[in-house]
């Protein structure tokens, strides 16, 4: 679609000429007028019902959940096009555009939608008819009916001067009232409660010339016309049919302004949206597409009394366009004009997600308007919205717009303390505006509404305005910001006050909800007063328990009924709603509220109110806000349960590590030195491996010093205690020493013993061990004085607590005896002067050397017989130590 054309029209009211050829029907027009009308019909309107007492609100605003379709406005609207003057092709699309437009921004079903052209007879052909009703009365639900709206308005064309091309106003709103006439037939078919408007777009002046109807009994057709207006006026006025009427073009004078203005006030007042001048009906003169497109907007607005916002840009290959839905809106429809149906749309919701469900989505695919339908907001649907629009290649560039309009759901609740007053006493006043989820807790929400309370009554001349205002209030008080108090002082008369809230705006319908105090000389006899509880959260499926404090002075039991109010949760009384209060000092009486398991978290309103049962009045009420949670899954509901558990078995685990490093760390052998002695003089020592183990085994050798022999001299007698070499030198005694196991050697084996500072020595014997105190005089092994002490080089060294003792064997005379140990022979090899006993290998023992040829003048290894020989009686007790490591 191109740049929007200017609008273009014939002569003003009362000019001189065939106006009706020279008018125009922009295409800029017909989208617009489509656009504001089907919008009109489109956008919910949530019209309270008035009653003493405000009705219940929706619970939520949860997806899928919401205002019901009865909440939403019906309407019932006819449009009214003026097909006068000349036609093109572009323009004729623009009506088909416009059709569509309408369709699909429909948001409640039962509403109706009619499209009438016209023009007006110019006796150029007989049998003329000024009006052409393309669109026949349809309600807007069925896939059936809205394809008979799309396909319909493509019949809107230019009228060629054999049709009528004049301008007739009469005879178009007289086809328009047709439809809304009680009497008729489409009238009686008109959707209950629905708001009956009329939108008349034309680009030029009345003119009807060449109409002789007009003209009759010599009388100008300019009266014939104004008179037959009139009498539309006047059907329209006592029906209850709102005329809204744009006019757009260059050429519309001062002088049709008025005319057309003439024509708005002459129909019913709007009453949607309050009393103010600007929410009547009233005409609209524009010269520029853009213009049109935006009065269209604000009459939409002020005829249904609903909020809505615009934003547009020119498009070349993307563009972006910003709409905001407020926190009061309850339904709403953004309507999005791409100019081509090439053009690719995505709504992004205020939490940066795209609107997936197309089912909300409707445009076909060779529409220039698609609309997204939000009848039923949810709380992620309020915020701000993005439009992006893709272009197709090759496409120019294109103006696109789009508009959101909205229906707000506030309801305002009146309430006065005390309901029963003392002659002069002050009342408290409080009108209480909550939105679909309950308080409203945005100031900003509050900037359009205009809200005020009014007593009257007993004692009163008339209606008294009760001056009230929001000052003190905040998010976190009791229904938010929206909390408008104020005191009124109770005249010097007994009788009923009636307290009148009314709360009115853009997005809101007008709501009137009264409460009433009666006032008398003294004080009464009967009161009941509920009470909640000091509370800030309930968890959905949760209770919250009241109760009624009451005074029965009247010598007989009262009934009560308590009703309850809520906004933004789902609540219901699960105790009795019916009270007996008996005479005299009635008991604290308990009620109950429970929160629905589906409540949405958030903020909810409670208010419950004690209705006498016998004369249908208030008593008192009372009011409680909180937050509603989501009551923990079985996850966060155990979850410090689990924690428990998992510190229990950690520690558990720790204590069972930890106990097997103790006893790994206490069965460590490394740093253990076992030493070698004879009488007292040490003869050698080994160090237990780097490695860990729980035992430490070694082997005693025998050790030879030889002085170099004599070539070819042999060496004799090895094991025997002395080594005989054959140098002439005499005969020299063996040196046993320590080494590291090897085969054919038997070993001493040294664990670590549970009681501290020993150890338990294992001698070849293989019976039971002794306990040798660590850093002690060790313990004896032969007759010759040769015995085995150990120490300990690691931490763990112990100051020496006792004496060596042996162990159980040595009890039970099966320990090592005196004289019983013989040192292992066989593969032995002399070692050089200056022998060092070897080391183990990384990780353990050494590997065994090679075993030499046995000397069969001595035992060989594993000939050693423990038996043969006596066991000791006690252990030996060795001599004072010697050296420096006693």
């Amino acid at each position: 679609m191109g740049p929007r054309s200017q609008f273009t029209g014939g002569q003003s009211f009362g000019g001189v000429g065939h106006a009706g050829r020279a008018s125009r029907v922009s295409r800029v027009a017909v989208t617009v007028t489509a656009s504001l009308f089907a919008l009109l019909v489109a956008v919910p309107g949530a019209l309270p019902a008035r009653a003493a007492t405000a009705a219940p609100a929706s619970t939520s605003r949860s997806a899928g959940a919401g205002t019901s379709l009865a909440d939403v406005a019906v309407l019932d609207v006819v449009m009214l096009v003026d097909e006068s003057g000349s036609e093109t092709p572009d323009r004729v699309a623009a009506e088909r555009q416009t059709a569509g437009m309408i369709v699909q921004s429909m948001l409640n079903p039962k509403s109706r939608v009619t499209v009438v052209g016209f023009g007006g007879r110019n006796g150029a052909a007989p049998s003329q008819n000024p009006v052409d009703v393309v669109c026949q009365p349809t309600i807007a639900g069925g896939q059936q009916n809205l394809e008979y709206l799309a396909s319909c308005v493509s019949k809107l064309h230019r009228r060629p001067p054999q049709e009528g091309d004049d301008t007739d106003y009469a005879a178009a709103l007289g086809q328009a009232m047709g439809y809304f006439d009680p009497g008729s037939t489409y009238g009686q078919q008109s959707p209950a409660k629905a708001i009956k408007v009329i939108f008349m777009m034309t680009d030029g002046a009345v003119d009807v010339s060449h109409d002789p109807r007009y003209t009759a009994h010599g009388q100008s057709w300019q009266v014939g016309e104004q008179q037959a207006v009139n009498l539309q006026l006047a059907a329209a006025k006592s029906d209850g049919v709102q005329i809204w009427p744009l006019g757009f073009g260059t050429a519309i004078t001062p002088k049709a302004t008025d005319y057309l203005n003439q024509i708005a006030a002459g129909g019913a007042k709007a009453t949607a949206c309050g009393n103010r001048a600007v929410s009547q009906p009233h005409a609209t003169v524009v010269t520029s597409p853009t213009d049109a497109i935006n009065a269209l907007d604000e009459l939409y607005g002020d005829a249904a009394c609903i909020g809505e916002g615009r934003d547009q840009t020119i498009l070349t290959n993307h563009a972006t366009l910003k709409l905001t839905i407020p926190p009061i809106a309850s339904d709403a429809a953004i309507s999005v004009d791409r100019a081509d149906p090439g053009v690719q749309v995505s709504f992004i919701r205020p939490d940066g997600s795209q609107w997936t469900d197309s089912t909300a989505i409707s445009g076909a695919a060779n529409s220039p308007v698609e609309v997204l339908h939000l009848n039923q907001i949810s709380s992620a649907d309020v915020g701000p919205w993005q439009v992006t629009l893709s272009a197709p290649p090759g496409l120019k560039s294109q103006l696109v717009s789009a508009t959101v309009f909205w229906q707000g759901a506030v309801r305002a609740i009146m309430n006065a303390d005390p309901l029963q007053a003392k002659l002069g006493q002050p009342i408290k006043v409080t009108l209480s505006l909550l939105g679909p989820e309950g308080p409203i807790t945005d100031p900003g929400t509050l900037k359009s509404l205009i809200v005020g309370v009014a007593a009257s009554g007993d004692g009163l001349p008339g209606p008294t305005r009760v001056d009230v205002s929001t000052a003190g209030e905040s998010a976190g008080s009791v229904t938010g910001v929206a909390n408008y108090k104020g005191t009124f002082q109770a005249p010097n008369h007994e009788g009923t006050l009636t307290f009148t809230g009314t709360a009115a705006g853009y997005g809101l319908y007008a709501t009137q909800f009264p409460a009433n105090v009666t006032v008398s000389n003294g004080l009464p006899a009967f009161t009941v007063t509920p009470q909640f509880p000091v509370q800030n959260t309930v968890q959905s499926g949760g209770t919250v328990t009241g109760q009624l404090i009451a005074t029965n002075k009247t010598g007989a039991a009262k009934q009560v009924r308590l009703e309850l109010d809520k906004s933004g949760a789902d609540a219901s009384l699960t105790s009795s709603s019916l009270v007996s209060v008996p005479s005299g000092n009635p008991p604290v009486i308990p009620f109950t509220i429970a929160i629905g398991k589906d409540s949405p978290p958030g903020t909810a309103w409670l208010q419950v109110r004690a209705i006498d049962l016998a004369t249908g009045q208030q008593l008192s009420q009372a009011q409680l806000t909180l937050t509603v949670t989501r009551p923990p899954g079985f996850i966060a509901k155990y979850l410090w349960d689990f924690i428990g558990a998992l510190i229990a078995i950690a520690l558990i685990i720790a204590g069972i590590l930890l106990r097997r490093k103790v006893i790994h760390d206490r069965k460590d052998v490394r740093g253990l030195v076992a030493i070698l002695r004879r009488n007292g003089d040490q003869l050698a020592e080994l160090k237990a491996p780097s490695r860990w183990a729980d035992t430490f085994r070694f082997i005693i050798r025998d050790k030879v010093d030889p002085i170099a022999p004599a070539p070819g001299a042999p060496v004799a007698g090895i094991g025997s205690g002395f080594t005989i070499v054959g140098n002439g030198n005499g005969a020299q005694p063996a040196q046993p020493w320590l080494d590291y196991p090897q085969a054919g050697f038997s070993e001493f084996m040294v664990r670590r013993s549970k009681a501290g500072g020993e150890v338990k020595l294992t001698t070849p014997t293989g019976h039971q061990p002794f306990d040798v105190v660590v850093g002690g005089p060790g313990v004896h092994i032969d007759q010759d004085g040769l015995e085995l002490a150990v120490r300990d080089t690691s931490r763990r060294r112990r100051t020496p607590g006792r004496s060596s003792r042996p162990g159980r064997a040595a009890a039970n005379g099966s320990g090592l005896t005196l004289g019983s140990y013989q040192p292992d022979a066989g593969a032995y090899q002399p070692a050089p002067p200056g022998y060092v006993p070897s080391a183990p290998a990384p990780g353990g023992y050494p590997p065994a050397p090679p075993a030499g040829p046995a000397n069969p003048a001595y035992p060989q290894p594993g000939a050693y017989d423990p038996d043969a020989t006596r066991p000791l009686s006690q252990p030996y007790i060795p001599p004072a130590p010697k050296d420096e490591w006693l």
